[in-house]
């Protein structure tokens, strides 16, 4: 956050945290179980399906209401691959005036219930990518030994390059009419393609915004 002499907000940052390692199924039960946990205290079952749903809360108002000092969002976003025993953190920028992404919060905004509430916005989903994000930090601890060893592959916080968009993951969030959109795959670069190539050719999709979810209860 920046102040100026008089005081008043020059700019600002928003930071998100984001962490993917969540609760997991027992298969057998069907019960909720810590992530480290090896075996379910309901039924002593040892399989599990991992549960992973955790996203950034935008607040559409005060993007509405402050998106002219809020240059930009970092969103950090940890996981943990227990095959190789390995926390990654990873740092994304996102430009507030970047088209799409202005446009996705002022949707929120538009149509949501008594107009404003929170954009939901999912590591990895078709939203995420279409907004550009900005990589500016990629870390991996290993914590397979007494010692973490912690491997740097990318720091780099002024960035200004956006993220190429990998085809195989971006095409399995497409739906059918995305899917008719015709592609230049002679553009993919290793795999992906560039962020200025994908954002002219797929749009904000139509969303249920505002829809009731009923009553809920913890069980």
């Amino acid at each position: 956050m920046t102040i100026g002499k008089d005081n008043k907000l020059i700019s600002a940052k928003e930071v998100k945290y984001v962490n993917l390692v969540g609760a997991k199924k027992c298969n057998k039960c069907e019960r909720k179980c810590p992530p480290f946990q090896k075996k379910c205290i309901f039924c002593n079952g040892e399989d599990f399906k991992d549960i992973s749903d955790s996203r950034a809360g935008i607040s559409s108002d005060a993007h509405i209401k402050y998106k002219d000092y809020i240059i930009e969002y970092i969103v950090y976003v940890e996981n943990y691959n227990k095959i190789t025993n390995t926390i990654s953190l990873k740092g994304y920028k996102f430009i507030s005036k970047n088209a799409y992404f202005d446009t996705y919060i002022q949707n929120q905004y538009d149509n949501g219930n008594k107009k404003g509430g929170t954009c939901n916005f999912i590591p990895y989903s078709y939203d995420w990518f279409m907004s550009g994000p900005i990589s500016i930090i990629n870390i991996d601890i290993n914590i397979s030994n007494a010692e973490p060893e912690i491997i740097y592959h990318l720091y780099n916080p002024l960035s200004e390059i956006y993220d190429d968009v990998p085809y195989d993951k971006f095409e399995k969030l497409l739906n059918s009419d995305e899917k008719k959109l015709i592609l230049d795959k002679t553009r993919l670069i290793n795999g992906c393609f560039k962020y200025d190539y994908i954002k002219d050719i797929f749009k904000l999709r139509a969303k249920n915004i505002g829809k009731s979810r009923g009553s809920t209860s913890r069980k």
